[in-house]
């Protein structure tokens, strides 16, 4: 859906201090930090390895950056990635 629109539910964090957005990468469900700002995003060490291990990242060419496969958000799935 490259340079389409999404819609989607955005839910603060727990804290309160984030706003996130739930992605399906694979069987993984992940939370993620929502900001307009930031060109890219992370993942924990541990998240980044369990996803490395199923094949759910593709890297790019460049030193830890990767993309990752088989995203949906809110049923919609990825079909760029």
């Amino acid at each position: 859906m490259l340079g389409g629109e999404i819609v989607t539910t955005a839910r603060f964090h727990p804290t309160g201090r984030w706003i996130t957005v739930s992605l399906e990468v694979g069987t993984h469900s992940l939370s993620m930090v929502l900001d307009t700002g930031a060109p890219l995003t992370t993942l924990s060490p541990k998240t980044r390895y369990e996803l490395a291990e199923l094949r759910l990242l593709r890297p790019s060419g460049r030193p830890n950056l990767h993309f990752l496969t088989q995203v949906t958000i809110e049923a919609i799935q990825c079909l760029t990635c």
